[in-house]
């Protein structure tokens, strides 16, 4: 494993793993694939919650996720767009997307 020296706990290492992925990063891509593509969709609920799952996806594919984590991502945003579709608001899935983050952050973070 390549690496850059021994890790600096600092103000930068709390933004890029902590503040980035479970507060920054769910506020941001909710507001666009739920609040705004999903609703720009004018097809039905479902084809917009499968569009913006879909687009999703393959964003976070094309930023080096495997096929995998692809698939497990679609699975997710299509949770996330259900759940914004079923309420018509956003804080559920921000909160619910936060947490799936915040889950991942803190199982990358265990001895």
């Amino acid at each position: 494993v390549a690496t850059f020296g021994p890790v600096i706990y600092d103000g930068w290492w709390f933004f890029a793993a902590i503040l980035a992925p479970v507060v920054i990063a769910p506020v941001v891509e909710e507001l666009f694939f739920r609040g705004m593509l999903q609703r720009a969709v004018s097809a039905s609920k479902l084809v917009a919650v499968l569009a913006s799952s879909a687009i999703f996806a393959l964003i976070h594919l094309a930023s080096g996720y495997s096929w995998v984590a692809t698939l497990s991502t679609f699975i997710v945003g299509f949770a996330f767009g259900s759940l914004a579709a079923r309420t018509g608001r956003l804080g559920g899935p921000i909160i619910a997307h936060a947490t799936f983050n915040g889950s991942l952050v803190a199982l990358t973070l265990l001895p």
